[in-house]
């Protein structure tokens, strides 16, 4: 008889939640576990354990740290009754991460190293390794830069030891994150670079921040070679979830910048279709502008969101190549989308500015632009994209004085209104 075959009802319901868990459909997960819910009462302890433990990583994945740390708290007193080791680890790790989310980086350092201690009593290779990066990752957040790279650098080697491609490709990435924070994006694609070279980090994460960090540099033909790589290995590793989604998202900005608007839309087309499925999380993400920008300001093709909604990035890149196409019906549209999307934030109300402002709007245009200030008023992207529609706004003038702009008004009735 199978394994399959003896599996309880909810022994079977956690099998197919795991393999979503797996797959970061947590959503997915989610609605299979509450419907286990109701079979609990024909389970036995460790699969109450396993429930409640799938439950609290499905809210984590959810960003819904304080009902992960509820769920696993009881999984962890579960597995501690059971005197499951094993068990204990992966709830007090899970645990950690919850409250690294929260902020709460003391308590996530304290959790992530009571876990590593459990794997390195278990003799567990891999918690280990997962250990030093979870360690690494929340002293980064401590300020404690040099025993964060140390924590990386061994876990790197332990996951490299394992043949885990995906561990190392996550130590590779926060290790150059650690360069890219202190000596910039160029030294950062030179250490990406330079671990690719060691032939065990082919992977997705690490092509894609690489090619995102060459798009950054307008090093187009590289980063299209390295996203392209990104998707080719999302697609054999089938990968369905928001990274093949980034990468097709920032394939698209390089399509349009070479001017490649059909094969643009397609890709950003692709993005959508993964972060309807996939729309939890935010990113360091980059959104097109019209080529006046760069022609006429100097102020270059693309305008970074430090904490990018997918979606909404996505419809104000597909506005930008609409605007491209001529159609700019479509383009103030599909910007207004993006608005709609990710109200908090100044990038959409930029982006929808500069579509005012080739359009010969520049009241419209200016209006934008102040409202993107309104929500980040030291970003100076949006400070230099309102000056370019009023160049007398920082002008030394009495408001009461006529405005330089020879319209005969004063300047506070004209120029220097707003």
């Amino acid at each position: 008889m199978s394994e399959q075959a003896t599996l309880s009802p909810l022994g079977e319901k956690l099998q197919q939640s795991k393999q979503h868990i797996l797959q970061k459909d947590f959503r997915g997960a989610w609605e299979l576990l509450q419907a286990a819910r109701s079979q609990q009462g024909e389970s036995t302890p460790g699969e109450q354990e396993e429930l409640l433990y799938q439950m609290g990583v499905c809210m984590n994945g959810l960003e819904k740290p304080a009902e992960a740390i509820n769920f696993l708290s009881r999984s962890l007193r579960l597995s501690e009754n059971a005197q499951d080791v094993s068990a204990q680890a992966r709830n007090i790790e899970e645990m950690g991460g919850a409250h690294h989310q929260r902020g709460e980086f003391r308590q996530a350092e304290a959790l992530y190293d009571r876990a590593h201690k459990l794997y390195h009593k278990l003799e567990d290779a891999a918690g280990i390794a997962r250990g030093y990066r979870n360690l690494g990752g929340v002293r980064v957040d401590l300020g404690h830069i040099t025993q964060a790279a140390g924590d990386f650098n061994t876990a790197r080697k332990l996951f490299s030891d394992l043949k885990d491609t995906e561990g190392v490709a996550t130590c590779v990435t926060n290790l150059a994150m650690l360069t890219y924070r202190h000596k910039g994006r160029v030294a950062a694609i030179e250490d990406y670079q330079q671990h690719l070279a060691q032939g065990d980090s082919d992977h997705y994460l690490v092509f894609n921040n690489i090619g995102f960090l060459q798009l950054m540099e307008v090093q187009l033909e590289a980063a299209r070679e390295n996203l392209q790589k990104g998707v080719d290995d999302c697609l054999k590793r089938s990968v369905e979830d928001d990274n093949i989604g980034l990468l097709y998202l920032n394939l698209g900005v390089v399509d349009a910048l070479e001017g490649k608007l059909d094969a643009a839309q397609e890709h950003l087309d692709k993005a959508a279709v993964v972060f309807t499925s996939y729309p939890v999380g935010k990113a360091v993400l980059v959104a097109l502008l019209p080529p006046q920008a760069q022609d006429e300001h100097k102020l270059g093709r693309i305008q970074v969101a430090e904490d990018g909604h997918k979606m909404a990035i996505t419809f104000l890149n597909s506005a930008m190549v609409a605007h491209l196409r001529g159609d700019q019906s479509e383009a103030q549209q599909l910007a207004q989308k993006a608005i709609e999307l990710d109200k908090e934030q100044g990038y959409g109300y930029a982006g929808l500015g500069w579509l005012f402002k080739v359009a010969g709007d520049t009241q419209a245009a200016g209006h934008a632009f102040r409202r993107a200030m309104m929500k980040e008023p030291n970003n100076p992207f949006f400070k230099q994209s309102l000056d370019c529609t009023n160049p007398y706004l920082n002008l030394k003038l009495g408001r009461n004085e006529p405005c330089p702009c020879g319209s005969g008004k004063k300047f506070k009735k004209c120029h220097g209104a707003g």
